[in-house]
Formats: structure tokens, C-alpha cells, sequence
């Protein structure tokens, strides 16, 4: 997605900023401009690694009407994570052999 690194533009939650309603037309701009950087990317879902980030991803696409899908980087991992059975069973299993 461009731009990147020090040009790049944050989705508008950033600082908390989606919890400040004056703020909430100044969000609503940065989200339409993280909005088109990610969908001239032609993908269908996008990964947030920030709470702040998800968080106002989820209301501009409910706002905006968009059919953009949200994901979670740390849901994403700790879905494939063991469970602590699964560990307990594993670590048996590697003793036995």
C-alpha cells in the first residue's frame, strides 16, 4: 500500500481520536483517504495490527457503506495457537516417543 513510512497516512484513530466526537469529521477525511490507499490495492480484506486502527476501520466502514473486511492481526495469531489442551497433549505425545 503507498504511500508508506513517513509519508503514510493514518487511518484517523490514531491517539485514541475515535473516542473525541469534535474530532469526528477530521477522522471521517483521513478514513476516506486510508480507505482509497486500500482499496487501489484491489484487496478484499484488510489486517489492522492496532485497536485504534480497527476500531475506526469498523465505523468508517459503516459509515462510509463500505464492504471492506476488517481484520485483527492478534486475532488472526491466536486463532493458531494451540489450545492448552492441545499443548498438554503434545508435550505427552513427545514424551512417549
Amino acid at each position: 500500500m503507498t504511500p508508506t513510512a513517513e509519508i503514510n497516512w493514518c487511518c484517523g484513530g490514531g491517539a485514541g481520536a475515535f473516542l473525541i466526537n469534535r474530532v469526528a469529521p477530521l477522522r471521517q477525511k483521513a478514513w476516506e483517504i486510508k480507505r482509497s490507499q486500500v482499496e487501489a490495492t484491489g484487496a478484499e480484506t484488510v489486517v489492522v495490527s492496532c485497536a485504534s486502527c480497527r476500531l475506526n476501520f469498523m465505523e468508517g466502514a459503516e459509515v462510509g457503506k463500505s464492504q471492506m473486511h476488517i481484520e485483527s492481526l492478534v486475532e488472526l495469531v491466536a486463532a493458531q495457537l494451540p489450545r492448552p489442551c492441545e499443548v498438554t497433549s503434545q508435550a505427552a505425545a513427545a514424551r512417549d516417543v
